[in-house]
């Protein structure tokens, strides 16, 4: 079951969004202007022995690269990241 929690200080406790519409908790719920919009799950693959044992070599090669200096590197486009602001 998933709830979805609002109002509430770090150190006090969440409400769900069903106890802040029947008035069972005691603080005065924050009011934010966020839309939450649910979105279905990403897929998730499995994939055979073969490719697991081959991705592990990869990686390895990976790892190897990078801490040799072979690898390089870029800085992905800064992004907005949006938080609930500290009261």
């Amino acid at each position: 079951m998933r709830r979805l929690l609002i109002g509430g200080s770090p150190d006090q406790g969440r409400y769900t969004a069903s106890e802040v519409n029947d008035g069972a908790c005691s603080e005065k719920p924050v009011h934010l202007n966020f839309v939450l919009n649910r979105r279905p799950g990403r897929k998730q693959w499995t994939y055979s022995i073969d490719c697991k044992e081959i991705e592990c070599q990869v990686k390895a090669r990976q790892s190897y690269e990078q801490q040799s200096g072979v690898a390089s590197y870029s800085v992905g486009a800064a992004f907005w990241e949006v938080r609930a602001s500290k009261s």
